[in-house]
């Protein structure tokens, strides 16, 4: 467990399933996700077995973010990753009724430490949608800078989207 000043992040476990599948399938997630059909019960408890081998073998790490009194809130990922050019992606999903109290942040800068201190990553990024505002701030706040913005980068339901690539340096 990677403990917080308001939150933690952990594992999944098999009892988060039914969680898991409803944010998965929540319209606001999946435009992110690459699930690019709705996940079925069977799914999310594959994905969650296959999400506690060694983060080294699977190449992605999903934990969910959870307050002190154990409430499960959404889930932070860091994924794409790759030990040898030492970067990776994030990615976070925060159930709506817990957005804007900086609950977001907070997952964001310990699972940015996580991915510096304990797993020697130099680099990371998030791929955001333009109109996202709330998570570009929230991303700006966690000490990430906007790199580029690539125009037309994402399809979802037959429209293209332009996507903001923030990055963060070990050193910055």
């Amino acid at each position: 467990m990677i403990r917080g000043e308001k939150i933690n992040l952990r594992a999944l476990e098999l009892a988060d399933a039914d969680l898991f599948l409803k944010w998965e399938n929540a319209d606001d997630a999946r435009e992110h996700s690459g699930f690019y059909q709705p996940v079925s019960a069977y799914l999310a408890e594959q994905f969650i077995a296959h999400s506690n081998r060694p983060v080294q073998e699977v190449g992605q790490l999903r934990l969910v973010i959870e307050s002190h009194d154990k409430q499960a809130m959404g889930l932070m990922d860091i994924y794409d990753i790759d030990f040898l050019q030492r970067r990776a992606a994030l990615g976070i999903y925060l159930a709506s009724e817990f957005r804007q109290k900086g609950f977001a942040i907070e997952a964001i800068q310990l699972m940015t430490t996580y991915a510096f201190e304990t797993l020697n990553l130099e680099l990371l990024y998030a791929d955001i949608r333009a109109q996202h505002e709330a998570s570009l701030k929230a991303f700006a706040h966690a000490g990430f800078a906007q790199g580029v913005l690539l125009p037309g980068w994402q399809i979802d339901k037959g429209k293209r989207h332009d996507i903001y690539r923030l990055f963060r340096s070990f050193t910055h």
